[in-house]
C-alpha cells in the first residue's frame, strides 16, 4: 500500500515536470513564430520616408501631410513598426493582421483606441488597407 502511494506521488511529480516542460515548448513556439511573421513580412523592407510615400501616394490631397505622418505614426506605434516601413497597401487583415494574430488583437484594439483619442474616429465598419483607412475617415 506504501508502495503504491508512493509511485503515485512520484507520476504527479512527473505529470507536472512534463505540463512545465510543454508549457515552456509552447511559449518558446509562440515567442518564434511572433519573430518569423513580423520578420517575413516587414523585416526585409527598406525604410522610405513618409514625405515621399506621401508624394506618391493616390490619396485624397484633402489630407495634409501632418495628418498622414500623424495616422503613420499611429499605426507604425499601435504595431510596434517603423512608420517608414508601412506602405498603404498593407492590409489590417493581411500582413498587420498577421502580426496581430499572436497577441490577440492587441494591436488593432490599441489603434482603435488611440484613433478615438487622438482624431475622434470610431471605426464602424472594417477597412482593409491604410489608404483605405485614411480615404474613409481623414477626408
Amino acid at each position: 500500500m506504501v508502495y503504491t502511494m508512493l509511485q503515485m506521488k512520484l507520476k504527479g511529480k512527473m505529470r507536472m515536470k512534463i505540463f512545465i516542460i510543454v508549457l515552456f515548448c509552447a511559449f518558446i513556439l509562440v515567442s518564434l513564430c511572433r519573430f518569423l511573421s513580423r520578420w517575413l513580412n516587414f523585416g526585409k523592407r527598406k525604410l522610405i520616408p513618409l514625405k515621399d510615400t506621401y508624394q506618391e501616394s493616390h490619396l485624397d490631397k484633402k489630407i495634409s501631410y501632418d495628418d498622414f505622418k500623424k495616422i503613420m505614426q499611429c499605426i507604425g506605434d499601435s504595431y510596434k513598426i517603423e512608420p517608414e516601413k508601412l506602405r498603404l497597401n498593407d492590409s489590417f487583415r493581411g500582413n498587420l493582421g498577421a502580426l496581430d494574430s499572436f497577441v490577440l488583437d492587441h494591436y488593432a484594439d490599441t489603434l482603435e483606441d488611440r484613433l478615438k483619442n487622438e482624431f475622434k474616429i470610431i471605426i464602424d465598419k472594417p477597412v482593409d488597407t491604410i489608404a483605405d483607412l485614411m480615404n474613409i475617415y481623414f477626408h
